[in-house]
């Protein structure tokens, strides 16, 4: 029997014998996370939300419009999950030992009927905490120069920033508790991050399945209450977790849509690496070699870029909007690309220029 049979073994045996001891509420979470892992297990045996036709943005296109509409964006990667300690950091070696450790724990939480999760819609550790509370300390800090000034102004919603803004995040917990930590001078100040079923995980794994029922914001455990009570978050834009055969680039022109509508000048965007990355993957224009569409945003990591969109487009037989990515508009605030992990070809991409060391 291997270590991993062994511990789920023991998980199952100590759940079937605590089930008679259960409350009707310990009872509901714990079939309310059967179903969860059901659907993830489903997602990654069938999902296809990595896997779509692109439709990536020709050059000639882009240069040939003549009605163009722009809005700002500002990305920010969440800090280091559960998920991203266990399979992504350190020696491979050590990853199976990480996840039976990760196995007991999640088997506490289901026999104290704790509706969290360490793999379901995988929170912060206490590195990514302090990774989300450096984006607020940057905040606080002066800027290396005047283009830093600016975009830092408009991360801050200042009055006197170039442009309004507003902070959105992800439905997954990570996402939540990092724009809940890094804009906390802005929820202090009553400004509710509202939150996006479109700005979900692109991944067909059980971390990017949304605990959060639609309509309401994630929990966020770890996060001071000031920051995770009532206004803090509008759960409005929520509609719950993806679907199995859901579609990726659905999502990415959902959010489009919806920053391209947004009254404010810039959106902030709180979200994952995939998601980010398959961003600009999609909409760069064809025949531009970046860095951003190979290398994952840095954990607690801030890019800024701005997204186009062709209105004449709108009025083609498809009614299919052309949405863009002006290369040169793609900018590292904080931390920026991990290009550590790509190969060295990879590597000779153009990088994104850098406002904030």
């Amino acid at each position: 029997m291997t270590v991993y049979e062994f511990v789920v073994t023991a998980l199952l045996c100590a759940c079937a014998a605590h089930c008679v001891l259960l409350d009707a509420a310990s009872i509901l979470v714990l079939l309310r996370k059967a179903r969860l892992y059901a659907l993830g297990l489903l997602t990654m045996a069938v999902g296809r939300d990595k896997r779509w036709r692109s439709r990536r943005v020709d050059a000639r296109t882009v240069r040939a419009a003549r009605l163009i509409e722009t809005k700002r964006l500002v990305f920010v990667r969440h800090g280091e999950s559960e998920w991203n300690r266990i399979f992504n950091v350190g020696p491979k070696a050590l990853a199976p030992f990480k996840l039976a450790i990760a196995l007991v724990r999640e088997g506490a939480l289901l026999l104290r009927g704790d509706p969290g999760s360490v793999f379901l819609d995988a929170p912060l550790t206490t590195l990514g905490l302090e990774q989300a509370q450096a984006v607020a300390a940057l905040l606080r800090e002066p800027p290396a120069g005047p283009a830093a000034a600016l975009e830092l102004a408009t991360l801050r919603g200042d009055a006197t920033a170039p442009r309004t803004s507003v902070v959105v995040s992800s439905n997954l917990r990570r996402a939540a508790q990092t724009a809940a930590l890094a804009f906390q001078h802005r929820v202090r100040g009553g400004e509710a991050v509202r939150v996006l079923s479109c700005l979900q995980e692109i991944s067909n794994n059980v971390d990017a399945v949304a605990l959060a029922p639609p309509g309401a914001a994630p929990d966020l455990p770890r996060v001071p209450a000031p920051l995770r009570g009532p206004g803090a978050f509008d759960g409005a834009g929520n509609l719950g977790t993806k679907p199995p055969r859901g579609d990726g680039r659905r999502r990415l022109e959902a959010f489009c849509a919806y920053a391209l509508a947004a009254d404010e000048g810039c959106v902030v965007a709180v979200g994952h690496s995939l998601w980010f990355r398959s961003f600009f993957d999609e909409f760069l224009p064809s025949d531009a070699a970046h860095v951003a569409r190979v290398a994952k945003i840095r954990n607690g990591g801030v890019v800024a870029c701005s997204v186009a969109c062709d209105l004449e487009s709108r009025l083609l037989p498809s009614g299919v909007p052309v949405f863009s990515i002006p290369p040169a508009s793609v900018a590292e605030i904080h931390l920026g690309f991990d290009v550590d992990k790509l190969p060295g070809r990879a590597r000779r991409a153009p990088a994104a220029r850098p406002l904030v060391g």
